[in-house]
């Protein structure tokens, strides 16, 4: 399960960090749900260490961070992945949204080795409710870029 809120408040408000919905919450847990255990133990341990989210403007993507309180910049997050490329999609989600006619799909991506991002086909709207979303198709993108052996595709924490 990976948290809802990232930071406190007074991180949130100096750095505009916000907090997930329900739906955009319950998509990023079907989405580390579906990586394979030794990519989806990396994966939570990120989330935990992150202390950041940030919605882009059009509001189709979130960004996740650790920062310090005081420092300018983003701080380092262990352990990594290792990629084949700089910036990869690790699992992309098709949803049905019950009562709406198309579906929604996310996307997680994972940016130097870190879960940096998950992009929706829309805006999630707040009127979307967890338990009204079902998954339909699900691409595990992490094969074409990361290691897929058992403990491989980690760099460890230092």
């Amino acid at each position: 399960m990976v948290k809802r809120t990232f930071g406190n408040w007074i991180t949130r408000l100096l750095r505009g960090g916000q907090t997930l919905t329900d739906a955009e919450h319950r998509l990023l847990c079907l989405l580390v749900e579906q990586l394979p255990p030794h990519l989806r133990v990396t994966m939570e341990r990120q989330f935990e260490s992150y202390n950041l989210a940030q919605r882009e403007i059009d509001e189709r993507a979130l960004n996740f961070y650790r920062v310090g309180l005081g420092r300018s910049g983003v701080l380092p997050v262990t352990p990594r992945l290792t990629s084949r490329l700089d910036t990869a999609p690790l699992v992309r989600i098709s949803a049905s949204v019950a009562g709406e006619d198309e579906p929604l799909h996310a996307v997680l991506t994972a940016v130097s080795g870190r879960a940096f991002s998950v992009s929706f086909s829309r805006a999630v709207s707040e009127r979307v409710k967890p338990e009204n979303l079902s998954v339909d198709t699900v691409t595990q993108a992490w094969k074409s870029n990361f290691v897929g052996e058992q403990n491989a595709g980690v760099v460890p924490s230092a």
